[in-house]
């Protein structure tokens, strides 16, 4: 039936190179892409309307376009659960409003246990674990910490750029030495030409190097890095919500144990957070 919806033969089209064997030794068929086919229109007499035709072919699109199966929803926590006892990744399951043991969902408790957790209380653990943490911040010790980080990388970029300079300056010399051997005529120009072409390429590389430090070095310089950082370890101590993307950043996995209690393992202290 669907062939027969779906044949332009009735429409008065002459379609040719629908179908062609896999090879020369065998009969199995297979179909043509149809931008493939070769299409001559109204090579003989309609039998249906092209209107009704492509209303019919419309009409089959969106039928498709509905049984189409929707993409799974991906939870919050999805890909961060695993079960304490087998290992195995908790799924959601919506009834339940939470995740259980995948080993125990598909194979019953002659294998794992529930090990289950409802989302919402999962959400209210972490965040109450992150706040208790941010409580016991000292915010002028944070800030030390962050501000002796910056020193530290505004001297090590000094010497980049020291180290960088010594190089541009050794550089330039040697191209004054080969200017004076080019004007003594103790080379000729297409050794001056060869000499320098790898030296000017090394001080293009350098002074683009050289350009790169002195920029960042601007930006971490001014008071308003401190200023930002300050800001946001105000926001992360007054926490309220659970972010995917925070989620994310600060989570490595979860532990889920049979009685539903967890064990959050970070990826680093939350508190990195803030320069992450």
């Amino acid at each position: 039936m669907k062939k027969i919806l779906t044949n332009p033969h009735y429409v008065g089209d002459l379609v040719q190179g629908r179908q062609t064997t896999v090879s020369v030794t065998s009969k199995v068929h297979e179909e043509i892409p149809r931008e493939q086919q070769i299409i001559t229109e109204n090579a003989h007499q309609a039998i249906i309307s092209r209107e009704d035709f492509e209303a019919v072919q419309q009409y089959m699109m969106g039928r498709k376009r509905q049984q189409a199966k929707p993409k799974a929803k991906k939870h919050l926590f999805t890909n961060y659960l695993f079960c304490a006892d087998c290992g195995k990744a908790l799924w959601y399951v919506h009834y339940r409003k939470g995740y259980v043991c995948g080993n125990y969902y598909k194979h019953g408790k002659h294998v794992c246990s529930q090990h289950s957790v409802k989302e919402k209380e999962l959400i209210e653990v972490i965040l109450a674990d992150i706040r208790s943490r941010a409580e016991s911040l000292n915010e002028k010790e944070v800030m030390g910490r962050l501000e002796s980080k910056a020193t530290q990388a505004r001297r090590q970029a000094e010497k980049q750029l020291q180290t960088l300079q010594k190089r541009i300056d050794k550089l330039k010399e040697q191209k004054t030495g080969l200017i004076r051997l080019l004007a003594s005529g103790t080379i000729t120009e297409t050794e001056y030409k060869e000499a320098t072409e790898s030296g000017n390429a090394e001080l293009c590389s350098l002074h683009d190097q050289l350009k790169d430090i002195q920029s960042l070095q601007a930006r971490s310089s001014t008071g308003e890095s401190i200023i930002r950082l300050k800001k946001e370890l105000k926001r992360f101590m007054k926490l309220d919500e659970l972010t995917s993307e925070m989620v994310h950043r600060l989570v490595d996995k979860i532990e889920v144990q049979a009685d539903g209690s967890v064990n959050i393992h970070y990826k680093f202290p939350p508190t990195a957070l803030l320069t992450a």
